[in-house]
């Protein structure tokens, strides 16, 4: 009975593992990122957790996803918003979303809308669902 109790534990913990290093995901959506406009800690979307990494604005009402950056040196995942700038019409003003790193996993780009840069990859297509990407667990030696 103790050893079923512990493996139904196991298999569980195992499978919420599986879930989020088997799918795809997705930098969050800009109604998201508007509703953690000054939150200062890291905040969970979809088992993952983000992080605003620039405030150099105050938002506006409405934001939009702009494009992601994926570093692969670094395996830092960067999503950018961005909004018309108030002051100067025909400019925007943007911030700045970050995966909160994980020190056991990967981070790999998917799908096709990713561009491969010199250092980084772009996604420009200016739908979050449309720059997927992939979660891994380092190997151990």
């Amino acid at each position: 009975m103790y050893i079923s109790k512990k493996l139904t534990v196991f298999f569980s913990v195992l499978s919420v593992i599986n879930t989020v290093y088997a799918e795809d995901h997705f930098c969050p959506s800009a109604d998201l990122v508007k509703k953690n406009e000054k939150n200062v800690q890291a905040w969970e979307n979809n088992k993952l957790y983000w992080q605003i990494g620039y405030r150099g604005w105050p938002y506006a009402e409405q934001i939009g996803f702009d494009q992601a950056f994926f570093f692969p040196k670094t395996h830092k995942l960067d999503c950018r918003y961005k909004w018309i700038n108030p002051q100067q019409p025909g400019t925007y003003l943007w911030t700045s979303v970050l995966l909160s790193p994980d020190a056991n996993a990967i981070v790999e780009v998917s799908g096709t809308n990713w561009s491969k840069k010199e250092d980084f990859y772009n996604c420009t297509s200016g739908r979050p669902e449309t720059c997927a990407f992939k979660i891994k667990l380092k190997k151990t030696p």
